[in-house]
């Protein structure tokens, strides 16, 4: 009997020192996709030899592999433009989950144009290069509510200004498409607004009498727009959002509230500028008289206008262009 329990603990022994010996999964990255001898694999490359169209390609997928983890960067820059897009990531590969571009851009946007990729290591001197030629630019009006992008050969209404406000036409350097419009005016130091377009309305906009907007969601809920200064102090762009707090379809001066956003365009903007402002920035105008609360699913109309900060000017003056208000991200 002893002898026979005696092999039973052998034997129960022995099993367990097998098992501790067994391997074990690793857990994290392995040393060699870390520290082992970088080498690329498969050099960079896309499907679109013939060009992408945004308009009916979602996204453009590019491929490539390398040897080790890395942290990389894809810049593409437009030929044309000047437009960059600048792409990054963790990984080993390019693949349906890095390496994707929807035709957006970090700031003015891309046009029908050769552009040129780069791809480089953060950690390695290699880098990647190749070429894409985009048939059809990225439709930027399925991002939001365009407020206004001045396209068209009709002229604009802009109440107010100096004289020499106007619409450019066929501009090669506009951020959008090919318009945008210069806003100039005079402060004589005994008020602020210089000039603005005419009200925009929920129901031209997206042909509500609101716009459909959650509450909740003021704060990634954004106001955006390029802008371009002349060197000119004192130069601001105002955002005025009109609540129709009693759903009677318009908005009362006397009974409902007004919210607004004074940016003030830098003095050392001179070139095209991506500003985006989140609604939950913008403050009640001094003469509103509704509840106080900004309530966005009540937005009726929304203003652009040029104002000043009050101080005697000469000269007011910046572009703009693109007009549009985005959910849940900025532009």
């Amino acid at each position: 009997m002893k002898k026979a329990l005696y092999y039973i603990l052998a034997f129960a022994l022995g099993t367990s020192l097998f098992a501790s010996c067994e391997k074990e999964d690793p857990i994290g990255p392995s040393l060699v996709d870390l520290y082992g001898p970088f080498r690329i694999l498969d050099s960079l490359s896309h499907e679109k030899s013939n060009g992408i169209n945004f308009k009916t390609d979602s996204v453009l997928q590019f491929s490539g592999s390398w040897s080790n983890l890395a942290d990389w960067k894809i810049e593409i820059k437009g030929r044309t433009s000047g437009a960059v897009k600048t792409i990054i990531g963790k990984s080993k590969n390019l693949d349906s989950i890095a390496g994707q571009w929807n035709g957006n851009a970090d700031g003015i946007f891309f046009r029908k144009e050769v552009c040129d990729v780069l791809f480089s290591f953060n950690d390695y001197p290699d880098s990647m290069k190749t070429t894409i030629t985009i048939a059809e630019t990225r439709d930027y009006s399925k991002d939001g509510y365009i407020i206004k992008h001045f396209e068209g050969s009709g002229p604009e209404e802009f109440w107010g200004g100096n004289g020499n406000q106007a619409k450019r036409i066929s501009k090669t350097d506009a951020p959008e498409g090919t318009n945008y419009y210069y806003m100039e005016g005079t402060e004589g130091g005994e008020g602020y607004w210089i000039g603005s377009f005419p009200g925009i309305s929920a129901q031209s906009i997206a042909g509500e009498t609101h716009l459909p907007f959650n509450d909740a969601d003021t704060a990634t809920t954004y106001v955006n727009f390029f802008v371009r200064g002349y060197g000119t102090a004192n130069t601001f762009v105002n955002i005025e959002i009109k609540e129709d707090d009693n759903n009677n379809g318009s908005h009362d001066e006397s009974s409902e509230d007004s919210f607004g956003y004074r940016y003030q365009v830098p003095t050392t903007a001179t070139s095209w500028q991506k500003v985006s402002i989140p609604l939950s920035k913008l403050q009640a105008e001094a003469n509103a008289a509704g509840n106080g609360k900004m309530e966005i699913s009540k937005i009726s109309n929304v203003y652009i206008m040029l104002f000043s900060n009050g101080i005697e000017t000469t000269k007011l003056a910046c572009d703009i262009d693109f007009i549009i208000i985005t959910q849940g991200k900025p532009l």
